[in-house]
């Protein structure tokens, strides 16, 4: 395990990496150098969060806000703060449940059409 702290260049790094890969996702423009960016994302890396976490969550949250009113909060203040950074992380994806619902959808059209045929 890589324990060391990131420097100064490896958190402007990852901010740039982060703030990119919001951008996309969520179709926003934050700026990666944007000091309250750099410091939120400073925190949790300093807390020992790691760059793919930033990912999971960003995913985690515009797959649960896209075209909702919550997509407002589509952005590094609320997504990266000390309060809520843990909680977004370990959020179950709601893919999981429809993943499962669909599998489920198939089966009992399985079972319907072996029914039908065999009846």
């Amino acid at each position: 395990i890589d324990d060391k702290k990131p420097n100064k260049a490896d958190i402007n790094n990852i901010a740039i990496e982060v703030i990119e890969y919001l951008n996309k996702k969520a179709n926003t423009q934050y700026k990666p150098k944007s000091g309250t960016t750099i410091q939120l994302i400073s925190g949790r890396l300093s807390e020992g969060f790691k760059k793919e976490d930033f990912f999971k969550v960003i995913d985690n949250k515009v797959e649960h806000w896209k075209n909702t009113e919550q997509e407002q909060y589509l952005r590094p203040i609320t997504l990266f703060s000390k309060s809520k950074f843990e909680s977004y992380l370990n959020q179950p994806r709601n893919g999981t449940k429809k993943s499962t619902s669909s599998i489920d959808q198939v089966r009992n059209a399985v079972k319907e059409a072996k029914n039908k045929l065999f009846d």
